[in-house]
């Protein structure tokens, strides 16, 4: 893919993810594309027709990173538009450090959405705060926060099941087994009050 890369220690493109719909997550609906530069936040930048190339434009910052101690550390973006909004999950944190993670820099999914007519955003968390412009501590509702069986969940992407609706699935580590994966798995994703 050509994205830019005139300013590469600014985004270092991994995790590329398509603008889905919640009826069909595995149909494509934009020509738009959010990446991560795992230091810097999560971009968004339109592609050509053929879904190949980009277009000609700077990358536009769509997630802020977060400061903490083990640095700023934002990847794994997923788009999904869903009755009326563009959602954008993402990981944050240090992924992969185990039990002995820094509490405050532990891997963990968080959310924001947009109504807005395209992928670009503005985003906002359940607090009304711009992910893209707000505080660096806490920018983004977080859904899934690490617990003693389900340490470091990450990797979001979600799935439509006939009978039981939106599934999220993300990977995870359990410090409590002999061997603690990664693993993958499954959630039913439920919709909190439209917050």
């Amino acid at each position: 893919m050509n994205l830019p890369n005139r300013n590469f220690a600014q985004w270092r493109r991994i995790d590329g993810n398509i603008l889905s719909d919640a009826s069909d997550p595995q149909g494509v609906v934009s020509p738009y594309m959010a990446f991560n530069s795992f230091g810097y936040g999560i971009y968004g930048i339109e592609l050509n027709s053929d879904y190949l190339t980009a277009k000609n434009v700077e990358p536009k910052l769509l997630i802020k990173s977060q400061d903490q101690p083990g640095g700023n550390r934002t990847e794994g973006a997923f788009q999904l538009r869903h009755n009326g909004y563009i959602y954008l999950f993402y990981s944050r944190g240090s992924c992969c450090s185990g039990g002995d993670a820094d509490p405050q820099s532990v891997y963990r999914t968080q959310v924001c959405r947009t109504n807005a007519s395209t992928p670009a955003g503005p985003y906002y968390d359940r607090d009304n705060v711009d992910c893209s412009n707000g505080p660096t501590s806490r920018p983004g509702s977080t859904i899934l926060y690490p617990t003693t069986h389900n340490w470091e969940p990450g990797s979001v992407s979600v799935l439509l099941d006939p009978k039981e609706g939106l599934i999220m699935t993300y990977q995870y580590v359990d410090t409590t087994r002999q061997s603690p994966g990664p693993f993958l798995e499954l959630e039913a994703l439920k919709e909190a009050d439209d917050k």
